[in-house]
């Protein structure tokens, strides 16, 4: 019992023990939970001010800088703390650079005018990819391609670059390119930190965010280099800007070159050139040789358009991708050729301008058209490609003379307006080209159109903020002539017709037409208009000037028709007969400025031919027309040729009868006295 007993007592202490314990472990945990919940309280107001400064945005602004040269800065690497040491010594590390050119260097300037297109990457492995390769990723098709979204873009910059508010994320920012142009048409190339991302919000080395961050993408700003010249001569680095003015022969062909150059890194969506000649100087349409970057192009590469008298040709999508984004300057040569026709005029030269369209945009620009005035005019007209002429804009066209290149003088202007969006120029040579050019319209290239045949002409402006297009100083070619009489000077000038000549040159070669066949009709047209012209001129007076003009104008006409295209033969029998006409006159055109010879093969009915050849140099004014002093003192800048009337006596006329009955009488005397003396001597014997 006793056992029993001591056994229930401390089984009793036992359970008192246990709840003694269990109400002490109950109180423990009542504290510990206290103890928590006041720790949660104060956790709590941390987590959310944490949460809250991971939700505050970032003042992001972007400055555009403008470099001289990029070299230097594609090598700069980050410093261990993140931060970049400047040219001054200054550390960057997201603030504000007070001094652009001393920390980049001399040249740098903030450029201002550029915008930017910024995506907010969702994906963090998607982003890390295009960080690794951000040459994929440079422009807005490229990224929009692989985020399958539109961007935001910025303002435009100020000279304190653009500022954006951005939450926290990743972004990727690459800058429009084309939305910078310089003064001078220059444009932003060779991106080293365009493309580039931003992880948000960003942290100083000493672990605290930015609230106002500021980011410095570089380029350089170049536009490319042109020149155009004859074969072989072309420099665009250096280019000759006294062109040469070389004289040719109708029928020569010329050769051309054409040498662009273009900047690192550009990313163009227009290179084309477009071409102008002017009348005399037809096209060879098979003569074109393309090279890029000095190696051979297929002719995918380009699209070529051709008239008689110029050409387009513009890259394509694949002749683009061989000079876009390049690391070194690419060099574009075009080689090309057109023949001296007909059409010249002496001592007025011919142009071919050559205009080169470019620019980060499509352009529908093309170089200013030739043309003759009809009626003495020219009618210009100002068009928008939309149809809308703006309100607030005036076009300034001049007059040029499209052989000399020069604004005519005295110097013929107009502003076209909305209000007024036509001009007539008036006062013109109906024989001479000119060209209605237009003063560069920012942010848009023009589109010159010839309407019919001549006198009028249509510029169309498209909206497509490139830069103006570049024209280089063009070579020009140049013909001579030389005008004759023939006359005999002692029988008081008169005229004589029918006399024929050949012309040789100092190599001993004989000129000769290429194609005969008009060769008789063409000279007769132009004789008979040459006769009259000369017999107005010859009563010429108050009362007849138009007729005298008329006629002169008629003369001119077909002395243009009778020119033709010249080669050089070996033998005289080949060459082409020059004959003098009605008056004596005939000419000699199309020809290269030097000395010449002028051989008479056959003189006029009653006169000697001249044996000695008779010199003549053609060169500017050996071809000028009619100087009218007086009636009776024409053509005083003339080459006249005298002949000498022949003067021989004839044998076998009547002077040879006189002679032959003189002789038979004085030999009859003669034998009478013979005769009779001889009888007289008989009879004295």
């Amino acid at each position: 019992m006793l056992i029993a007993f001591n056994c229930l007592k401390k089984s009793s202490s036992i359970k008192n023990y246990i709840k003694k314990e269990r109400g002490i472990m109950v109180k423990k945990l009542i504290k510990i939970l206290a103890l928590v919940a006041l720790l949660f309280s104060y956790l709590v107001p941390v987590v959310q001010v944490v949460r809250a400064e991971e939700a505050k945005t970032t003042n992001v602004t972007i400055h555009k800088i403008k470099l001289d040269n990029l070299a230097k800065w594609k090598m700069l690497k980050p410093q261990e703390d993140g931060t970049y040491v400047g040219d001054d010594g200054s550390i960057y590390n997201g603030n504000k650079l007070q001094n652009i050119d001393q920390y980049f260097g001399a040249g740098a300037e903030e450029l201002s005018g550029v915008t930017f297109t910024y995506w907010l990457v969702k994906n963090r492995t998607q982003y890390e990819k295009m960080v690794k390769n951000p040459g994929q990723y440079d422009t807005v098709e490229k990224v929009k391609q692989e985020l399958q979204e539109e961007g935001l873009e910025t303002q435009p910059t100020g000279q304190s670059g653009v500022e954006v508010e951005l939450l926290p994320g990743l972004y990727w920012v690459v800058e429009n390119f084309g939305s910078y142009i310089g003064p001078n048409g220059e444009t932003l190339s060779d991106s080293a930190a365009v493309p580039f991302g931003l992880e948000l919000p960003a942290f100083n080395k000493d672990g605290n965010p930015i609230e106002n961050l500021h980011v410095y993408p570089k380029n350089t700003i170049t536009k490319p280099k042109i020149d155009k010249d004859f074969k072989g001569k072309a420099n665009a680095e250096k280019p000759n800007k006294d062109k040469e003015l070389r004289s040719q022969t109708v029928g020569d062909i010329v050769a051309y070159d054409i040498e662009t150059l273009i900047p690192v890194g550009t990313r163009y969506a227009t290179s084309k050139w477009s071409d102008q000649m002017t009348e005399g100087l037809t096209l060879n349409k098979d003569s074109f040789e393309v090279s890029i970057g000095g190696g051979p192009v297929s002719k995918t590469d380009y699209k070529l358009t051709t008239t008689e008298t110029g050409f387009e040709l513009e890259l394509t999508k694949e002749g683009l991708n061989k000079v876009n984004g390049q690391v070194k300057e690419t060099k574009i040569k075009i080689s090309y050729s057109a023949t001296v026709n007909k059409k010249v005029i002496v001592d007025i030269p011919e142009s071919n301008d050559v205009t080169f369209h470019y620019g980060n945009n499509p352009a529908h620009g093309n170089s200013p058209i030739p043309t003759k005035p009809n009626n003495k005019q020219i009618i210009v007209e100002k068009q928008f490609s939309d149809g809308k002429f703006p309100e607030d804009v005036d076009v300034q066209v001049t007059l040029y003379n499209a052989q000399t290149g020069k604004a005519v003088e005295p110097r013929q202007v107009a502003t076209l307006t909305k209000q007024q969006p036509t001009h007539t120029f008036i006062g013109l040579d109906n024989d001479t080209e000119y060209k209605v050019i237009e003063t560069n319209l920012s942010g848009y290239s023009a589109e010159y159109k010839k309407v019919n045949q001549n006198g009028q002409i249509i510029i169309v402006n498209w909206k497509d903020n490139n830069p103006p297009p570049l024209t280089p100083e063009e070579p020009k070619i140049v013909t001579g002539g030389q005008r004759f009489r023939k006359v005999d000077k002692v029988h008081d000038n008169k005229a004589l017709k029918g006399a024929e000549f050949v012309v040789k040159n100092k190599a001993g070669k004989y000129l000769a037409r290429k194609d005969a066949t008009k060769r008789n009709e063409d000279q007769n047209q132009y004789d008979d208009a040459e006769k009259k012209y000369q017999d107005l001129v010859k009563v010429a007076s108050t009362s007849n000037g138009q007729e005298l003009m008329a006629a002169k104008e008629a003369r001119d006409n077909a002395y243009k028709t009778a020119k033709s295209e010249w080669k050089w033969v070996e033998q005289e029998k080949d060459a082409y007969i020059f004959i003098s006409g009605e008056n004596g006159y005939f000419h000699v055109s199309g020809l290269v400025y030097e000395a010449y010879e002028l051989v008479e093969i056959k003189a006029p009915t009653g006169y000697a031919k001249l044996i000695t050849p008779i010199s003549f140099v053609v060169g500017p004014g050996s071809m000028d027309g009619v100087e009218i002093e007086s009636p009776e003192k024409l053509d005083i800048r003339l080459k006249i040729i005298d002949n000498k009337k022949i003067t021989i006596p004839q044998t076998g006329g009547i002077g040879t009868i006189i002679f032959a009955v003189g002789g038979a009488a004085i030999m009859a005397a003669a034998l009478y006295a013979y005769f009779k003396n001889n009888k007289d001597e008989d009879q004295l014997a």
